[in-house]
């Protein structure tokens, strides 16, 4: 029903399909793996726009090295 075009792995189609099979009925088959679609669909969106925008890496302040003052190493 999904299909190979849907460019999800097997074990989110089958989760997807069972939990709309639960919530919605007979129409979660349709839903379930469409509604998993769009979270992933916007997940990797989200990542690509924040990977852009510089908030890949989160900046770490290191300890100052021995023989540095904290006031060196911020110059």
């Amino acid at each position: 029903l999904v299909g190979r075009d849907a460019k999800l792995p097997d074990i989110l189609i089958l989760v997807s399909t069972l939990g709309g099979l639960g919530l919605f009925g007979a129409a979660g088959l349709i839903i379930g793996p469409v509604v998993a679609g769009l979270f992933i669909a916007i997940w990797e969106t989200m990542r690509d726009v924040m990977a852009g925008h510089g908030f890949s890496e989160p900046e770490v302040e290191t300890a100052p090295s021995e023989g540095q003052s904290p006031a060196s190493q911020s110059e």
